[in-house]
């Protein structure tokens, strides 16, 4: 027939994919996806450098172990390295683990900083050298991996690592109390500077997926971890070498729970309930308490806090496509977030500051009985100051606790027994008459320093309450 369609060509059927053999996927699996080379040579050399050490310090050599910690440090730079080299190529796995094994040698598994502090002048050298190497490997590590570090991650690494170089060659020479300070001070001190979104620390310089960001997280948690046990391993050294009073430690850490609290309400609670328990069962340690409860104030007057902050969206009512109009709703929603406190807790926060530092002034060195005497110096200056804070941010409950300090020290001073006491009727009469016409004249002088807006509202206008006057009053008798 001339109008029939020629017959179509036969399409070719399509041919499955050759499969991979058997050992090229296993090979692929074990030393491309997971790689257990990388762990072995970390612990071969983790547990050479622990051999050498150990011989070396038998035969009583004392510069032996500072060329272990050399080594160590050509390991952590080669691994950097090989990161790098692996990030480059597209293998991100690989490189976040070698990355990882990094971490961990960050932190002086050597002991290097220990050895430093029993070197004198040399030792100071190494440890800041130590130190600086420190930081070149972080921010190296953040070149490698193609990360940007914020600054306060940078600073809290560097901050422990500090911890890490000068306090095992103070500890030599402090007791266990004043070792305890000093090691509660910097855990408080590196708690304040860590950062409270571990999300934003470390952001990555190129385009993620959503898994390349959830591995991103995870790092930087393992990373914060790792740090901790180490840095916990290294303190556990110290205390095996040297006592500490772990009481103040705790009390630190307990501190910076309580700064970050929510609600003001519990800071309060538990920073007056723990100055009243110490002044009675242990007055020796009321100054350290009063000192670490100020810091306590301090931190959270100056830090953002994780609050509930509430959202405004627009819903329709009605969803439906088959509806030409609709009219939408307000619905809230709640979103958490990170906030400075209002300015009128901020304002009591520095006032329980200044009156914390102060009760750590004056109770140094009680140890309980009678409370000790006032120091006419260092309470002139803090009414100076109570005054200048109370004049610059309108806080009159700074000048209610500066009475306060002012009235004991005029009691215990005994000006008032120069005072003399009636001791016939007239004597307490004309007391009483003293009083009452002091009382009246303090009355007017309240009354007429009330502004007339709080006395009564205006003459037919709105009035402080958000109300409306429906007549005036021009007797004054409404209030």
């Amino acid at each position: 027939m001339p109008f029939e369609d020629p017959p179509s060509p036969r399409a070719p059927r399509p041919t499955p994919p050759e499969k991979s053999p058997f050992w090229r996927d296993l090979l692929h699996l074990w030393f491309v996806k997971y790689n257990p080379l990388y762990l072995v040579s970390a612990m071969l050399v983790l547990a050479g450098l622990n051999l050498v050490s150990k011989g070396l310090a038998s035969e009583g050599s004392l510069y032996g172990p500072l060329a272990v910690g050399l080594v160590a440090e050509v390991y952590a730079a080669v691994l950097i390295g090989g990161a790098a080299l692996l990030t480059r190529v597209g293998q991100r796995r690989p490189a976040v683990l070698l990355a990882l094994i990094a971490i961990v040698y960050q932190v002086d598994l050597t002991l290097h900083t220990e050895t430093c502090a029993v070197l004198g002048a040399l030792g100071v050298t190494l440890s800041a050298l130590w130190l600086a190497i420190f930081v070149a490997k972080l921010v190296a590590l953040g070149w490698a991996l193609r990360v940007r570090i914020a600054p306060r991650a940078l600073l809290a690494a560097t901050l422990g690592a500090l911890g890490l170089a000068a306090l095992p060659r103070t500890f030599v020479a402090l007791g266990p109390e004043h070792a305890g300070t000093l090691l509660a001070l910097f855990v408080f001190a590196l708690g304040v500077v860590f950062p409270r979104d571990l999300t934003d620390c470390v952001t990555s310089r190129a385009e993620l997926d959503a898994w390349g960001r959830l591995v991103l997280r995870r790092t930087v948690l393992a990373t914060w971890a790792i740090w901790g046990v180490l840095f916990a391993l290294h303190v556990a050294f110290w205390a095996s070498e040297a006592p500490i009073a772990w009481a103040r430690v705790v009390l630190a850490l307990l501190a910076l729970v309580v700064a970050r609290q929510p609600r003001e309400l519990r800071v309060w609670v538990t920073g007056g309930g723990a100055l009243a328990l110490f002044a009675v069962t242990r007055p020796s340690e009321l100054s350290s308490v009063a000192a670490l409860f100020a810091l306590t104030l301090a931190v959270r007057a100056a830090t953002r806090l994780r609050t509930v902050v509430p959202a405004l969206r627009s819903t329709p009512d009605d969803p439906s496509p088959y509806r030409v109009r609709t009219t939408e709703r307000e619905a809230w929603t709640t979103t958490e977030a990170l906030a400075r406190v209002s300015p009128e807790e901020r304002l009591r926060l520095i006032t329980g500051t200044l009156a914390a530092t102060y009760v750590a002034q004056w109770t140094s060195g009680w140890r309980g009985g009678s409370l000790p005497p006032h120091n006419l110096l260092v309470d002139v200056l803090f009414l100076a100051v109570a005054a200048a804070l109370a004049w610059r941010a309108r806080g009159r409950l700074v000048l209610g606790f500066a009475g306060l300090v002012l009235g004991h020290g005029v009691a215990v001073s005994g000006v008032l027994a120069l005072v003399p006491r009636p001791h016939s009727l007239v004597g307490w009469g004309a007391s009483a008459l003293v009083l009452g016409f002091a009382l009246l004249l303090a009355a007017i002088g309240v009354s007429f320093a009330v502004p007339r807006r709080l006395a009564r509202p205006a003459e037919g206008g709105e009035d402080d309450r958000g109300g409306h006057d429906r007549a005036p009053d021009p007797a004054g008798y409404r209030s």
